[in-house]
């Protein structure tokens, strides 16, 4: 795989359709970084109550990266962050005031791997637009993504589990207890969620 990038600056768009993917290849990888106010990375679809059920992937099979930052806005359905074992790197980065990320229905942060989502300085990820269906905040899902941190330092995180049964807050969802994920609290972050309990080691081997 090779190496690949997208900037986008100056209240530039870039709009994608159906599932997106940075750094897919072995070997390979990606960097999307989108600054400055009026800037937006858009990978949602717009289907009523997420039809088309979507995905956007920062590192699935390479190194993947994505960067929004300084008022700059994304929105996507569903945020998958480390998906494969092979990953080397997954790193998702919202920063600055005015910063917002908008994830209609999950956030899934170590799906398969270790990953990293940091909102800082002002910045702001919604997790569960969508009026339809349940929706999952989940840092470190399985085993083999123990160490995926969600880092909220001077940012806030808004979490909506949405209808019945309602969707988790889960720390450690699959994981062991040799490197285990984290919510990080920082600096006068904020996490505000409206699950009715945050699971912690939520499943047997966390």
């Amino acid at each position: 795989g090779g190496a690949a990038t997208i900037d986008i600056e100056a209240g530039g768009l870039v709009q994608t359709f159906r599932n997106t993917r940075i750094g897919l290849s072995s070997g390979g990888s990606g960097v999307v970084t989108a600054t400055g106010t009026g800037s937006r990375f858009d990978t949602a679809d717009g289907a009523p109550g997420g039809a088309a059920n979507d995905f956007l992937v920062v590192g699935q099979g390479g190194s993947g990266e994505l960067n929004i930052l300084d008022g700059a806005t994304a929105e996507a359905e569903t945020l998958i962050i480390g998906e494969t074992n092979n990953v080397t790197t997954a790193t998702v980065t919202l920063d600055g005031a005015g910063s917002i990320f908008d994830i209609e229905d999950d956030l899934r942060l170590g799906d398969d791997r270790r990953a990293t989502m940091t909102v800082s300085n002002g910045a702001v990820l919604n997790v569960g637009t969508n009026s339809a269906g349940t929706h999952d905040l989940l840092i470190g899902v399985q085993h083999t993504a123990d160490g995926s941190d969600l880092i909220v330092d001077g940012g806030r995180v808004n979490h909506l589990t949405g209808a019945a049964p309602a969707g988790r807050l889960a720390i450690g969802d699959f994981g062991n207890s040799a490197d285990q994920p984290s919510l990080q609290i920082l600096n006068g972050g904020v996490v505000d969620s409206d699950a009715a309990v945050a699971l912690v080691a939520d499943q047997a081997g966390s």
